[in-house]
């Protein structure tokens, strides 16, 4: 069995790349969307209540990314849910291709056979968040900079995808990668 991650700071294109490998036939998991299902878990609800006094994303949102420790206790809830699902997810193929935005952060990537890291300018990250997630610029650069990657990350990664221009290139890129792969 063969498993990819891809990785990345938050609007750095993980998604398109995920979306390139699944239009090659590929199996894919975002776990992105694995952590929207999570915050259905009767069990994950009651323990976010008991935690922020709320299970409403949007609130927790507003909660953890002007406190570090607190996004701390958040990733601390979260992860072994998502490893649950993820290893889930490996049964019984042969190939996958995992969209895994705190792959390093949550120790996911010993689960990885190898990494693809997608990296996109903050000039056009913040563009790319207030565009498509409606965010104003300092709400942009909070999430940025919560969500910041460690400079050895790339340096521990396969595989290095910029994303500063055209899904043309993204494409390119993407498609270099299967054929090594």
């Amino acid at each position: 069995m063969l498993k990819i991650a891809i990785t990345g700071g938050i609007a750095s294109g993980k998604s398109l790349v995920l979306d390139f490998f699944k239009k090659k036939g590929m199996q894919t998991l975002s776990l992105d969307e694995t952590v929207h299902k999570i915050y259905e878990n009767d069990e994950f609800k009651n323990k976010l209540i008991e935690i922020f006094n709320t299970d409403k994303r949007n609130e927790i949102a507003k909660i953890v990314f002007k406190d570090i420790k607190k996004l701390e206790l958040l990733e601390n809830l979260i992860y072994p849910f998502i490893l649950d699902e993820m290893l889930f997810f490996f049964k019984g193929k042969d190939i996958v291709f995992v969209e895994a935005p705190m792959l390093y952060k949550s120790g996911f990537d010993k689960y990885f056979d190898k990494i693809i890291f997608v990296v996109a300018d903050e000039i056009t990250k913040i563009e790319r968040l207030k565009k498509y997630r409606n965010m104003g610029e300092e709400e942009a650069k909070l999430r940025i900079m919560a969500q910041s990657l460690n400079n050895n990350s790339k340096k521990k990664s396969d595989f290095i995808i910029r994303n500063n221009g055209k899904i043309e290139q993204l494409e390119k890129q993407c498609e270099d990668i299967f054929l090594r792969l």
